[in-house]
């Protein structure tokens, strides 16, 4: 169960942080150093606001892409063939091995290395191998526009890269303003 700020860092510590600014004391240690309060801010805090996660630099061309860790969840940010950057989770629908473990070039696509799941650089399901047994890449009842990778919402501002998890966030042209 997750214990709330007040009873992580204590009622007093919170009114002191809420009086008016001449007169407010600072957060306590705790809120830098609590693992309950880390724990607190990755559930309820970071997954519902823009977060400052990359650098455009960093993936300057089509089909690089770039690893990240999000509090503890894996998401890839990648260059589509229109330049666009896109933000997915780093994690293959079919069995959910992580795609790719470190910044590089990808060409044209993604690649899960368990069994090659294949997806596009707009997250699209692209190739399903043998997944109706050898050499049988498609099968009738599967709809891959089903199972392409989970987009997180993205943005770009000068060269830095926002994410918003739960993508409820308020529009981001509004939270960088």
């Amino acid at each position: 169960m997750t214990r709330t700020v007040e009873e992580i860092l204590g009622k007093n510590a919170i009114e002191a942080v809420r009086r008016p600014v001449e007169k407010a004391g600072g957060l306590p240690g705790a809120a830098y150093t609590s693992q309950e309060f880390f724990d607190l801010e990755q559930e309820q805090f970071f997954p519902r606001t823009w977060m400052g996660v990359g650098f455009e630099c960093d993936i300057p061309n089509p089909g690089d892409a770039m690893p990240i860790m999000v509090g503890k969840l894996p998401i890839i940010l990648v260059r589509n063939k229109q330049r666009e950057i896109k933000a997915f989770h780093n994690v293959c629908r079919h069995r959910g091995h992580v795609l790719i473990s470190a910044p590089g070039t990808v060409k044209q696509s993604l690649r899960c290395p368990y069994h090659s799941w294949t997806y596009t650089l707009e997250g699209n399901l692209a190739r399903t191998p043998n997944i109706g047994g050898v050499g049988i890449n498609e099968i009738e009842s599967l709809d891959r526009s089903k199972f392409g990778l989970i987009e997180v919402a993205s943005a770009q501002w000068h060269d830095l890269v926002f994410i918003n998890l739960s993508g409820d966030a308020p529009p981001f042209a509004e939270f960088i303003s």
